[in-house]
């Protein structure tokens, strides 16, 4: 079956739909990118760099202003991908990134609303795939990938009231970790089981653990909890810490998935989009993309055995990409033998509502991973991201209702259509709801 081929099933299930409290509305950014940064500052969403190719990389802020309803653009002083963003007081801070292949960035970005004017710093260290969180008036840049296999226990950290920077060090040394804040705590999980957790009160460091070691996970807030979800291997697990109580506990999302993105608004953390690891594996071994691996991927591999370089003339053999068919691209094949690719994207938003304790679920407009996710106002926006397709530029904007809950769902039956590898994802009966 190509992937041209429209297959139509009919599946009826036990649903659970949300009333229709959420209003969901899409906008473009201008340029499709993945890997970007996002952060809030006043009335203002912003959207930092990113990746628009294998090795090419975006110096594009798209700027969303709640209170105009508008769309503007700036630019960071080096186009970077893999950086982070977080906020304090009148300004944001795009910190970190990769600038090339295995080469990463020191560089500060900040924006100040009040003046609207950006100035420039510098991390202690370049790295990439850092997290940021802020807590008071100090914003936190933790951990990350200097290069190669390598990775930082690095903090860097500013203080809004000073201008000041300074250090401090992570329990354990990770990278692709994520970070949020809740009460008066700044914390950082992920990468490992590890979490390191700052106390602005106290100005003490505390560590615990995950449930579950995962990296490229997405953090989230609501209310007094601080939600750590996904992440890869493909994770469902969510892993939730009361600030009230001090006390963790574990829930998951509707599907497991890494890549994904967070963002908070009152008592609402939303998780969005990401995808199945291993799907994207199987598209090495996919050579004749028919979205099975078998026969027809084996004769492409043997048909080009043991050429190298230009005398490739059929360059899908050549699925590790090293100039050369031969064993390694075989035993891809072989590894995946007879396996079908039927997701590798998720559109699926998983919505916990921490006044209800209950969970509900929505669905972006394209299915993506590697976009960011912020909150402004009584809006959640998910931007950008990639396909298997390419990269995308669109924003999903979730406008919560004047009550800021996003409304307990209710039983219903509903009908599922199925189009090839892609299947509709509608809303189903969330696993924390039983």
């Amino acid at each position: 079956m190509s992937r041209a081929t429209i297959v139509a099933l009919v599946v009826v299930w036990t649903s659970e739909v949300c009333p229709a409290v959420l209003m969901h509305s899409t906008a473009t950014l201008s340029q499709a990118r993945a890997d970007l940064a996002a952060a809030t500052v006043g009335s203002k969403a912003l959207f930092a760099g990113g990746r628009v190719g294998w090795n090419t990389y975006s110096n594009v802020v798209d700027i969303y202003d709640a209170d105009t309803q508008s769309w503007s653009t700036a630019a960071l002083s080096q186009a970077r991908a893999c950086l982070s963003g977080a906020s304090v007081g009148s300004k944001v801070l795009f910190a970190g990134g990769r600038v090339d292949w295995d080469t990463y960035s020191n560089v500060v970005d900040i924006y100040d609303a009040d003046t609207q004017s950006w100035s420039t710093a510098a991390l202690s260290q370049a790295r990439g795939c850092l997290a940021a969180a802020s807590v008071g008036n100090k914003v936190f840049f933790a951990g990350g990938v200097p290069g190669g296999y390598a990775y930082s226990d690095v903090v860097d950290i500013y203080d809004a009231e000073t201008g000041q920077w300074s250090t401090a060090t992570l329990s354990r040394a990770r990278g692709c970790l994520s970070a949020t804040s809740v009460g008066t705590m700044a914390i950082f999980a992920g990468g490992t089981n590890t979490v390191d957790i700052y106390d602005v009160s106290s100005a003490q460091w505390s560590v615990a653990e995950l449930s579950q070691a995962r990296g490229s996970l997405a953090a989230a807030t609501a209310g007094n909890k601080a939600l750590f979800a996904g992440g890869y291997p493909d994770s469902s697990v969510v892993d939730v810490y009361d600030s009230s109580t001090g006390q963790w506990s574990v829930q998951e999302l509707l599907d497991p998935r890494t890549n994904l993105a967070g963002a908070s608004q009152g008592d609402n953390a939303f998780f969005a989009g990401g995808k199945d690891s291993s799907g994207y594996w199987l598209l090495l071994a996919d050579c004749n993309n028919d979205w099975f691996v078998g026969q027809g991927d084996l004769g492409i591999v043997l048909s080009q055995w043991g050429r190298s370089g230009s005398a490739i003339t059929d360059e899908r053999a050549d699925n590790n990409g090293d100039g050369f068919v031969g064993q390694t691209d075989l035993n891809t094949v072989l590894a995946a033998w007879g396996q079908s690719i039927l997701h590798l994207d998720w559109a699926t938003v998983d919505i916990y509502n921490d006044a209800t304790g209950l969970w509900s679920t929505d669905t972006l407009s394209q299915a993506r991973h590697s976009l960011a996710g912020t909150a402004v106002d009584n809006m959640v926006l998910f931007a950008g991201g990639q396909r298997f397709s390419g990269y995308s530029n669109a924003v999903d904007i979730y406008t919560i209702p004047g009550n800021g809950s996003v409304a307990a769902p209710e039983p219903a039956t509903i009908m599922l259509l199925g189009t090839g590898a892609a299947l509709v994802a509608l809303r189903r009966r969330h696993p924390n709801n039983r």
